[in-house]
């Protein structure tokens, strides 16, 4: 089709007569790997509207810009967009999954999953990444392709129906208008509520709230599990916790860590709710954590982290999920939802970060497929997502409940009893099925001897337990 001498304020003759117009709102990791996609493609004239005020680099002089998991599905869909080699480099390798219960005189390892095997079978790295770092790697070829928009303060979007456009409206007053719309902007997105303008679905809190903390630099630790390749996670009253390591741009760690506890409201006073990136209005976020762990052992590996952040390393926010998206809440007319804006879950599975670049990936190559023909190919999409989303939603929301529903002994031996198991890396095995970008274990892989029977026998025992405590 031939839109006329300009479209959306752009000369056409500059952008290439009747090329496709796809507006992206949100320059995370769902709206930028499905403008990656596109801008390989060629055939569309791909625009992200990103909110960070000048360039990407800002984001490194925000120490809280934080870290994610990003596991082998994750990855192989960035490899097969050509990211292999920086994504290498940022990736600090998980090679053991560590649980450590006990807060005073009694601080012990519960149990620990290898992970090490997985790399090693598959070909595929996987572990913690700094988002800055992640979102660098990421935009530099739309940023150099002239793709990305910056300051672009997206307000509100007219649906318009299959075959027609879309109105976005930036907060200075400004408008443009794209054949394609991809809400790509996070819990408090604009796009969704044009989507399901009668029913926005607000992201419902989930009782639990985050410290969330990234030290940068070199910092030293004393205990043997804060080091790199070990996932840490700890179990408190009513507290969970986790910290692992990444790479900086630079070569140095990045020491991630979330401490998570269960609360009746969302008490962070967010500068603006359901958003991690926002801050909070509460000044004295690492104050609060030494208040939490006060009677915690001076020697605890928690404390340890603490002590070497500082406040501005911090902040606190209450975790908001949108859960298990109908269908309706995907898409409308030619705009369609992805990432954090659709299916936010909670982060006990490590997911969130790969099933938004999964979505991304996914999108862009159901447009592509159906020559950018919006329903078929939102239709396609949905297909293709919505029952995998479903299941690590619900996975997510199951191990909130493990983690701050039960009693404190019976979460002990659940987790205990999921990790003897080899719950986690059979977990992050069962994932790669039906993956985007197919993840083969490597032909001349020789697997270890498994402990089948012992471990059968455990899991009678285990389970003859859990139902003791649960029932009596």
């Amino acid at each position: 089709a031939s839109f006329g001498a300009s479209f959306g304020g752009v000369d056409l003759e500059e952008m290439g007569e009747g090329r496709v117009t796809v507006g992206v709102v949100g320059g995370g990791l769902a709206g930028l790997v499905a403008a990656e996609v596109l801008r390989q493609d060629g055939q569309a004239e791909v625009t992200v509207f990103e909110r960070q005020k000048t360039s990407y680099a800002d984001i490194n002089a925000r120490p809280t810009n934080g870290a994610l998991a990003i596991n082998m599905n994750g990855v192989a869909v960035l490899n097969s967009l050509g990211f292999s080699e920086p994504l290498k480099r940022i990736i600090g390798q998980a090679y053991a999954f560590v649980v450590y219960v006990g807060t005073t005189w009694w601080i012990r390892e519960l149990c620990r999953s290898d992970l090490g095997f997985l790399p090693e079978k598959y070909a595929v790295p996987m572990g913690g990444v700094g988002r800055a770092e992640l979102i660098g790697i990421l935009s530099a070829p739309l940023i150099d392709a002239g793709c990305v928009q910056f300051n672009t303060h997206v307000v509100k979007v007219d649906v318009g129906s299959d075959g027609a456009k879309s109105t976005v409206h930036f907060e200075d007053g400004s408008a443009q208008m794209f054949d394609v719309i991809i809400g790509a902007d996070g819990l408090n997105s604009a796009v969704r509520r044009a989507v399901a303008p009668d029913n926005s679905k607000e992201a419902a809190f989930s009782n639990i709230s985050a410290f969330y903390g990234t030290i940068r630099g070199s910092p030293t630790f004393a205990h043997p599990e804060l080091k790199p390749g070990v996932l840490l996670q700890i179990l408190g009253p009513n507290t969970i916790a986790i910290t692992y390591t990444a790479v900086a741009s630079d070569g140095s760690p990045i020491r991630y860590f979330a401490v998570n506890t269960w609360v009746d409201e969302d008490d962070s006073r967010q500068l603006e709710p359901k958003s991690w990136a926002s801050g909070a209005s509460r000044g004295q976020p690492k104050a609060e954590l030494e208040r939490l762990t006060k009677d915690w052992a001076e020697e605890h590996p928690l404390k340890e982290v603490i002590r070497a952040a500082s406040n501005d390393d911090i902040v606190y926010f209450g975790i908001y999920s949108l859960g298990n998206p109908k269908r309706e809440w995907w898409s409308k007319g030619n705009a369609v939802l992805v990432g954090d804006a659709l299916h936010s879950t909670m982060p006990y599975l490590g997911q969130g970060g790969s099933l938004a670049i999964e979505d991304g990936y996914t999108l862009a190559k159901k447009l592509i497929e159906h020559n950018f023909e919006c329903t078929p190919a939102f239709d396609a999409f949905y297909e293709a997502r919505h029952e995998r989303i479903a299941t690590i939603v619900a996975g997510g929301w199951a191990l909130r409940n493990v983690y701050f529903r039960l009693p404190s002994i019976l979460r002990q031996l659940v987790v205990f009893f999921v990790h003897f198991m080899r719950i986690p890396a059979k977990t992050m095995e069962a994932v790669l099925v039906h993956a985007p970008v197919p993840v083969k274990p490597r032909p001349d892989y020789v697997p270890p001897p498994k402990a089948v029977l012992w471990r059968g026998i455990m899991a009678v025992l285990v389970l003859g337990a859990l139902a003791y405590v649960w029932f009596f």
